[in-house]
């Protein structure tokens, strides 16, 4: 029988975002009903209504919801259909009780052990009955359902953006893959109805310190010291100045900033244009963290001071460094930013996950992800080592870092099989517009891109300094030269901040 019209379910409505027009405001998660919230499963004392961002349960260590642990002892999952009824894997589901306009999620972990979910999909329905897949749609491939990055930690809030508006009521998150457990909380953001920026002409100004007020004190508008900093009370939530000063451009309200409007998670400080969010912890704390040091404004912190018309630097807290025991470093020396700027940036050590790490081609068992230094694969269909197919006529291996981060050295390795090896290989970096230059010997632009020249016998590293620091979200590793099929596996070296 030939199916009704009516029968045949619509497309979720999305649309373009307009110039200029964030639409990023928190739709009310927090003060939806316990019934507007369902799950496919839950384990005792971590129901659905749990996931609420920055939920906290006094009497339990982890915290959210958390699905029953037989649930996602598969995962991470193979990619969902375009259309999914009835889904077999863990979700948390959201009723928003009306239609919006959807732009995306800020999801949180667990709070402690490291339990936090590292990567998800998200699907939308219209009457909570008949699901669609949020489809990312390359220019170069058929749609295919997007994997959004989730958290790195227990604790921090990541946003998750979708690239075109969604209209929908009911709003589904399933966990792709986890650290240690599932246990989720989030917040959907949008266009929001009925919500106006409060705006005012200009930024606020910096207070002057008064001398009443002791180190590591806030210093209200009406003079009166709170504390501050990882254990004071700005941006808790309560008025603890009495004229609200303790509370304002926090994750309550908007930032007062006609230019840049932009609303942070409760706890968060919203940080004046360029703008950007921190958390409450990091105000007065002697440090300044928003790009002009604003946080750092009506603090009483001795030997520093703030212009808002200078540029400021962030000082950057102390990296951890994994045992690398197995990087040599090549002999052509270097500057000595060496020293401060030679971090791994984490293709080792699992920071960066594996939907960061990109190719122009793969054999099968050979994917990206199999690109990390020294890995030792967990599962029987990869094998350590990248390698392009044979007929790739321009095969690259790609890393995106998610911000600007700054990068001194490559470190390249092969692995034990037999077969082929590379011998030279060129970088190209590009920015958050995706242009990719390549890296030159003179550092001009128009300059002859720089060959790197290698011979990866076994699983020996070899590292190649780049010899200045270079500044970008990808890079990209460019084979130029190579004996029959290689596995390529890499780690990059810089810094962050």
């Amino acid at each position: 029988m030939t199916p009704k019209p009516e029968d045949i379910t619509p497309v979720i409505p999305t649309y373009p975002f307009l110039p200029g027009d964030e639409c990023w405001v928190p739709l009310g998660v927090q003060t939806l009903p316990v019934s507007s919230f369902t799950a496919s499963s839950h384990q005792e004392g971590h129901p659905p209504e749990a996931a609420r961002l920055h939920g906290w349960d006094p009497h339990r260590d982890l915290q959210g919801w958390s699905p029953q642990p037989e649930e996602y002892k598969d995962l991470p999952q193979k990619r969902p259909e375009g259309q999914s009824v009835n889904t077999q894997s863990p979700y948390i589901q959201i009723d928003l009780l009306k239609p919006y306009n959807i732009t995306g999620v800020l999801t949180q972990g667990g709070g402690v052990f490291g339990t936090f979910v590292s990567s998800f999909y998200l699907e939308f329905s219209h009457d909570g009955k008949r699901w669609f897949t949020y489809k990312e749609l390359p220019s170069d491939a058929p749609p295919r359902a997007k994997v959004f990055l989730g958290n790195h930690d227990d604790q921090g809030v990541t946003e998750s953006r979708l690239d075109r508006i969604v209209s929908s009521q009911f709003v589904r998150l399933l966990p792709h893959d986890f650290q240690n457990a599932i246990y989720l909380r989030l917040e959907i953001m949008g266009c929001g109805d009925g919500y106006h920026w409060l705006t005012s002409p200009t930024a606020p100004s910096p207070v002057t310190p008064g001398e009443g007020c002791r180190k590591k004190e806030f210093q209200c508008d009406n003079g009166r010291c709170v504390p501050a900093g990882s254990v004071g009370v700005v941006c808790d939530g309560v008025n603890d100045c009495g004229d609200g000063s303790d509370e304002k451009y926090c994750g309550t309200q908007p930032s007062s900033t006609a230019t840049s409007p932009r609303s942070c998670p409760a706890g968060h400080f919203s940080c004046p244009p360029p703008g950007g969010c921190i958390e409450a912890d990091s105000r007065c704390d002697g440090i300044p963290n928003c790009p002009k040091g604003e946080d750092e404004n009506g603090c009483h912190l001795h030997d520093f001071t703030t212009q808002s018309d200078r540029p400021h630097t962030p000082t950057p807290s102390p990296l951890k460094t994994p045992s690398m025991a197995a990087v040599t470093l090549s002999t052509d020396g270097g500057p000595a930013y060496h020293g401060i700027c030679s971090f791994p940036l984490g293709l080792e050590d699992g920071r960066i996950h594996y939907g960061q790490l990109s190719s122009s081609s793969q054999h099968e068992n050979n994917p990206a992800d199999a690109g990390r230094l020294n890995i030792v694969p967990n599962i029987r269909v990869m094998e350590p080592g990248w390698s392009p197919v044979p007929e790739d006529p321009q095969p690259y291996f790609q890393v995106d870092f998610l911000e600007p981060t700054w990068i001194s050295g490559v470190v390249t390795q092969g692995n034990d099989r037999m077969g082929g090896y590379l011998t030279k290989y060129r970088l190209a970096f590009a920015s958050q517009s995706g242009l990719f230059t390549d890296f030159t010997t003179n550092g001009k632009f128009d300059g002859p891109a720089k060959v790197f020249e290698v011979r990866m016998v076994g699983r020996t590293p070899v590292t190649r300094w780049l010899g200045r620091l270079v500044r970008a979200q990808y890079i990209r590793v460019i084979p130029v030269e190579f004996r029959h099929t290689f596995y390529l596996r890499v780690e990059v070296l810089g810094c962050r901040g």
